[in-house]
């Protein structure tokens, strides 16, 4: 559904990986490489892990310059066009 959105924004499969591993390894679920942003669809399990997330979003921003986004699962399901909105937001933070 997210890479819809993505799709439905004008960009290809081509312009993003879904579920890529950073040399951290760290496992990230749609990353565009060309604009170092990454989108994290959260999640029940992610509730109990927000100070773990901050943590390795900072260190992606300050060792890869990846910029990370975060949605729940909820958001995107229940909210499409707020998520797109978002989705926009993002790309243009370069």
């Amino acid at each position: 559904m997210f890479g819809g959105y993505l799709c439905e924004l004008g960009l290809t499969p081509f312009d993003f990986q879904k579920q890529i591993l950073t040399p951290k390894l760290y496992l990230l679920d749609f990353y565009l490489d060309k604009s170092f942003v990454a989108f994290e669809i959260d999640g029940a399990s992610h509730e109990n892990k927000k100070d773990a997330d901050a943590y390795r979003d900072e260190i992606l921003l300050s060792q890869r310059a990846i910029k990370t986004y975060r949605f729940t699962n909820d958001e995107v399901m229940q909210s499409p066009e707020e998520t797109k909105i978002r989705i926009k937001a993002a790309l243009s933070w370069q």
